[in-house]
């Protein structure tokens, strides 16, 4: 069992608190703003749903979804590039422990 300093714990919880704050703010904005367009808030929630709903609504039902196809790719590749991170980095955390 391993035995953490008082700082280090102070550190790691600012940290964690923090970033879920920012969370938290990101997604109550994104909620509000998903209401003033007269949408459901709860497509804020849902990733890649959300983007299409807000391009649909901005670009309206138009033919051409080239645009909307890249940023769905691109959003994907994020998306992947981001898991590979996290496991990459639990094996890493692996090593260690």
């Amino acid at each position: 069992m391993h035995s953490y300093s008082a700082p280090c714990l102070v550190r790691f919880s600012l940290r964690w608190s923090s970033l879920l704050t920012i969370a938290f703010v990101t997604l109550v904005s994104k909620w509000k703003v998903y209401v003033k367009l007269g949408m459901p808030g709860w497509y804020s929630l849902v990733p890649i749903f959300s983007d299409r709903k807000l391009y649909e609504h901005v670009r309206g039902n138009e033919e051409n979804k080239t645009l909307l196809m890249a940023y769905l790719i691109i959003s994907l590749l994020t998306i992947a590039q981001l898991v590979t991170i996290i496991f990459f980095l639990n094996n890493l955390v692996q090593i260690f422990v």
